[in-house]
């Protein structure tokens, strides 16, 4: 799915808005939290000067008496930092040996989006800082989700299973993704409407992401199958309006929440989180 090129009426504004919130993530520095206590699976990154580093991977949001915890990988011994947007003061933790890590935030009445970073140290020049590959909605109870520009926003939580539709993303030009999660290497077909409009594989992880051909705007039936098994979902595809009052706005509707959000090229994109 293409990003729209074109900003909306409030764009500019959206983008400096988003700016100063990367701005602050950047120039503040914080004393680390306690390492995190989740079992180890592995860390995702390497600590040289020049290798590729895998982003950090927000992996679950847990409820707990002290708030909201969000559990993750890192890079081994990085530190993470997770900062509301718009531009607010970053929570800190220090990843694992295994590049585990847990950071606790306040639970809250409103969903919230999240960046999601990790810094790496390198000897001698500055620490390199990874940015996740998407910005991490919360919903205010705990249910929560990766969105990703271009499409294939990824709900945290369990995969594998039966088919599962779990998001639909989409522009203003129409393009969409479909993704949820099925058992790994599973064949899946997507209807919409009654006609085939895409394929994928799920992943050796349990995930899939299905790009479909344009859609029109109005209400339309999504069937995701594979298998003996087959799901079908409802949604309703919107232009989203111009943000007003920030980089993004999030609302409940009949099948979950609807996210219409800035993508770091300046394009309006909308995420639909089922339930």
């Amino acid at each position: 799915m293409t990003e729209l090129r074109k900003l909306n009426q409030a764009g500019f504004a959206q983008r400096q808005l988003l700016r100063l919130a990367v701005i602050a993530m950047v120039a503040t520095t914080v004393s680390c939290g306690p390492p995190a206590t989740q079992p180890a699976s592995g860390p995702v990154a390497a600590n040289t000067a020049d290798d590729y580093l895998t982003p950090p991977m927000p992996m679950a949001v847990q409820n707990g008496a002290m708030g909201l915890r969000v559990v993750g990988l890192a890079g081994a011994n990085s530190r993470v930092r997770l900062t509301a947007i718009p531009s607010a003061v970053p929570e800190f933790a220090r990843a694992d040996p295994a590049g585990n890590f847990a950071i606790v935030i306040t639970a809250s009445a409103v969903p919230r989006l999240y960046a999601l970073a990790m810094e790496i140290p390198n000897p001698g020049r500055a620490a390199r800082v990874v940015q996740a590959q998407g910005y991490l909605f919360i919903a205010p109870n705990g249910r929560a989700a990766l969105l990703r520009a271009g499409g294939g926003s990824q709900l945290l939580g369990p995969t594998g299973g039966m088919p599962t539709v779990q998001a639909m993303d989409y522009d203003r030009a129409g393009g969409a993704v479909l993704s949820g999660v099925a058992p790994a290497g599973m064949s899946l077909n997507a209807q919409v409407d009654g006609v085939t409009r895409g394929h994928a594989t799920a992943t050796a992880e349990g995930r899939y992401r299905i790009p479909l051909e344009p859609i029109s705007g109005g209400e339309h039936q999504f069937v995701v199958s594979g298998g003996s098994t087959r799901q079908l979902v409802r949604a309703r595809i919107a232009d989203a309006a111009p943000l007003t009052q920030g980089p993004f706005r999030a609302e409940r509707t009949g099948s979950g929440w609807r996210i219409d959000w800035m993508t770091p090229g300046g394009g309006l994109q909308t995420s639909l989180i089922m339930d």
